[in-house]
């Protein structure tokens, strides 16, 4: 996998995979951090990095495999670290929110797994972030106002909807 960096503090670790990755993640985990691999299969690996010794152990994982189209988001749990999907949002990743996971169907519609989903016209691609304050943010209201395409698409953000923690109701 090509790429680079600079990290001057950061030890260098290699570590021999068992296929082609398509998606590599971390997450820190109380003094080590935790990798997450995808590979072009669909299969699913974690390592846990010791932030000691620099030894790399590989970890459990649930489920072992991403489902099909399914963006890809982990969640460290005591033991395990678990990958987590939401139905109807092929495009982007799942958040979690208060109570839940929130994502952006396909038409734009913000979507819930255990929540009443507030009215947003999101774009179909967008990604929900997440500010300091718990509060959310995504892209909306779609327009084809600059035809250029420069982010890949046609379509572009009019708006910026912030949902406060408390816009997302159980």
């Amino acid at each position: 996998m090509g790429g680079g960096g600079r990290l001057p503090e950061a030890e260098p670790v290699d570590l021999d995979l068992s296929g082609t990755p398509i998606w590599v993640a971390a997450a820190p985990l109380e003094e080590d951090t935790a990798w997450v691999v995808t590979y072009n299969d669909g299969r699913v690996e974690a390592f846990r990095l010791d932030g000691g010794s620099g030894e790399v152990v590989p970890w459990l994982t649930a489920p072992h495999r991403r489902p099909a189209g399914a963006p890809r988001l982990f969640v460290a749990r005591v033991g395990h670290l678990e990958l987590v999907s939401l139905g109807g949002v092929p495009l982007t990743h799942t958040v979690p929110a208060v109570g839940g996971l929130l994502g952006v169907a396909s038409d734009g519609r913000l979507v819930s797994d255990t929540e009443q989903a507030p009215p947003v016209s999101a774009l179909p691609d967008a990604c929900i972030v997440e500010g300091e304050d718990g509060s959310l943010a995504v892209l909306s209201d779609s327009n084809r106002r600059y035809v250029h395409g420069v982010l890949g698409d046609e379509f572009e953000a009019e708006s910026i909807e912030v949902l406060e923690a408390g816009d997302v109701r159980e």
